[in-house]
């Protein structure tokens, strides 16, 4: 009987104590579901702070790039206006240059002209002169041929006559003639001359 009674009371303590530790698993299982659940919400936190934090870098990120952009957009433009200042400076230097060149070929071509005039009006001096003293000479001439003609007897004389009436003539036409026709007078005049100069010195 008494080894009935150590047997229940033993049977009933592994009972008991079977029943102990089903307990503390229970707990320990309950605790760690609240570790995970805790876990997880730190998680689910932190990742909203990662995202907020990667969000704030990307924000902060665009607004560098868009400064960094008008920066260097402002940058462009000042060196936009100052190579638009420099080309317009150098257009006017050009302008200023190609005006100068122009007034000292305006100058140039004055002077030419200014010479060009000189020089015909002094072959025109030149040219009247010549004519004044051609006719001067054939003026001084005529009368000396014509005592002359009073030497000669014959044909000789009649030869000499008609080439001196000729010349004669032609002095007259040479002082009345138009430009164009002077020279062709004056070579005829010339010829006559010589040829009156020949007769009359019995050539």
């Amino acid at each position: 009987m008494v080894r009935t009674l150590v047997l229940g009371f033993g049977l009933t303590a592994a009972v008991f104590g079977a029943v102990g530790c089903d307990n503390k698993q229970k707990a320990a299982v309950t605790d760690a579901k609240k570790e995970i659940a805790q876990a997880e919400k730190d998680l689910a936190v932190k990742t909203k702070e990662a995202e907020k934090s990667v969000k704030d870098a990307g924000k902060e990120a665009v607004e560098a790039v868009k400064e960094a952009g008008k920066d260097a957009a402002k940058d462009a433009k000042d060196v936009g206006k100052q190579i638009v200042g420099e080309v317009k400076d150098a257009g006017k230097e050009m302008k200023d240059a190609g005006k100068s060149v122009f007034d000292k070929l305006k100058d140039a071509g004055k002077d030419v002209k200014d010479a060009g005039k000189d020089a015909v009006k002094d072959v025109s001096d030149a040219a009247k002169d010549a004519k004044a003293k051609f006719h001067a000479a054939l003026d001084e001439n005529l009368p000396t041929y014509e005592a002359k003609l009073k030497d000669l007897k014959g044909d000789a004389k009649a030869k000499a006559e008609t080439t001196y009436a000729d010349l004669k003539k032609a002095a007259a036409d040479l002082k009345a003639a138009a430009p164009e026709k002077y020279d062709e007078l004056k070579a005829k005049a010339e010829k006559l001359h010589a040829d009156l100069k020949a007769q009359l010195a019995g050539k």
